[in-house]
């Protein structure tokens, strides 16, 4: 996650716990433990405080029922689709899934976040409609 301000910007790499704030004068990095929510969920029940409490997740959780109960999105065209491996040791203990990525999406988030614009504004390939 990338926050941009007017005298720099400060990304959050959070598989890793790892920040990184940029600035005209250099760049700085730290690296933070982690607690997990289920560990401090089941401390919790000691009287422990809980680190994410479900009443300052309001604002996630109406996204979240937005996301739900909107339209279905529009099919993206196969040819703007790979498929990737999720082979063992990849997050998947089978090693029998596949799933779709759309191709080059990660650019095309990066531009959308940077230029505060959607895909269709950008002209992202897949939003076109099918020919």
């Amino acid at each position: 996650m990338v926050v941009r301000g007017t005298a720099g910007e400060i990304e959050l790499e959070y598989e890793n716990d790892v920040v990184r704030l940029r600035t005209g004068r250099g760049t700085a990095e730290k690296r933070y433990g982690r607690t997990g929510l289920l560990e401090n969920l089941l401390r919790a029940r000691t009287g422990e405080p809980l680190l994410c409490d479900v009443r300052d997740t309001g604002a996630f959780m109406r996204v979240l029922e937005a996301v739900r109960t909107a339209p279905d999105p529009a099919p993206i065209a196969d040819e703007f689709v790979r498929w990737a491996e999720a082979g063992v040791g990849q997050g998947n203990p089978e090693g029998d899934t596949r799933h779709p990525v759309v191709r080059d999406v990660a650019a095309w988030c990066e531009r959308a976040a940077c230029e505060q614009r959607t895909f269709t504004e950008l002209g992202a390939p897949w939003t076109a409609p099918p020919r």
